[in-house]
């Protein structure tokens, strides 16, 4: 319930997928796709914030934005979950057409960012 989280966190931003029931958006300070999210953090002064949205974009944020602090709890995406072992070996080994993706030319270096630092927790 976003009143109560308002009440534990009075000072947070609420940023929420779009995905998200209607009630939720409509108490939500911002309601966005997670470049638009990207986008109001990097924008806004506010240094609190509670993301309605999957998990693999909270832990993003706090790489992108250190001083900023996230607050209560992230949603597990139903699809990663789906993701196994065995799938993941095959499109390493021998990708399908339909497995493969391409990040755009201005998105890369944000990507590699972010893939770098998934790489260096491993090191912790």
């Amino acid at each position: 319930d976003v009143q109560k989280i308002r009440l534990e966190y009075p000072n947070a931003k609420v940023v929420t997928h779009p995905e998200c029931k209607p009630e939720i958006c409509d108490e939500s300070d911002f309601v966005g796709s997670t470049s638009q999210m990207l986008n109001f953090m990097r924008e806004t002064e506010s240094e609190e914030f509670l993301m309605l949205t999957e998990c693999g974009l909270s832990s993003r944020l706090q790489v992108e934005f250190p001083n900023k602090r996230l607050v209560g709890s992230c949603t597990l995406c139903r699809y990663m979950k789906s993701n196994t072992l065995e799938d993941i070996l095959r499109v390493l080994k021998n990708p399908a057409p339909r497995d493969i993706i391409t990040i755009e030319e201005n998105v890369r270096p944000r990507a590699k960012k972010c893939i770098e630092a998934m790489f260096q927790y491993t090191q912790m």
